[in-house]
């Protein structure tokens, strides 16, 4: 097991085929949901607590994982921050996080997203938001909203009206990446 620390928030773990045997696990049977998988899970944290520094059990976290051909596994663990009523804008300043950005998209699936921003390519301008429900928001700026681009983004995303979007990922919504969102994915992938 290889455990890295990337930045205070992110993690990256690389298990082997032998590592997922003592947990009694593959890469087919990982399902959060099953108490064998939580089980490994929070022993594989407390090994990366120990080791590195890095609590996953003080915030909500993200874990994407991807599949090795050696029959292990590489994920990534992201904490999500919290959301305190601190961090809102006061009420008669109004800030919307969409200012400045021309349009959003929602898509269902993080593969959905990371198949639009291969063939958007990295955008300067462009930020994540992930739900509760596992889709993601990405929200951009200027050219890339119209024409071709636009097209592509709507093969594997919905177009979101950005009309009441503030007030929509404040609910439901926790802020993954700002300013660069494109850039990282592309960069990950």
């Amino acid at each position: 097991m290889e455990l890295l620390r990337i930045t205070d928030n992110e993690l990256k773990i690389i298990l082997s085929k032998q590592d997922l045997n003592e947990f009694d696990l593959t890469v087919r049977t990982i399902d959060y949901n099953t108490t064998k998988t939580r089980k490994a899970m929070w022993e594989i944290f407390d090994r990366a607590k120990a080791q590195t520094g890095f609590d996953a059990a003080k915030n909500r976290i993200y874990v994407r994982l991807f599949p090795l051909s050696d029959g292990g596994c590489e994920m990534y663990v992201s904490k999500i921050p919290r959301v305190r009523p601190s961090y809102v804008p006061h009420a008669t300043k109004k800030v919307l996080f969409y200012k400045g950005y021309d349009c959003a998209y929602m898509f269902e699936s993080y593969e959905e997203l990371c198949s639009a921003c291969d063939i958007i390519g990295r955008q300067k301008f462009s930020s994540l938001y992930v739900g509760n429900n596992g889709s993601y928001i990405l929200l951009l700026r200027n050219v890339i909203c119209r024409g071709y681009e636009a097209g592509i983004l709507s093969e594997y995303g919905k177009k979101m009206a950005l009309k009441y979007i503030n007030e929509y990922l404040n609910e439901h919504y926790t802020l993954l990446c700002e300013g660069n969102a494109t850039e990282k994915i592309c960069a990950r992938q």
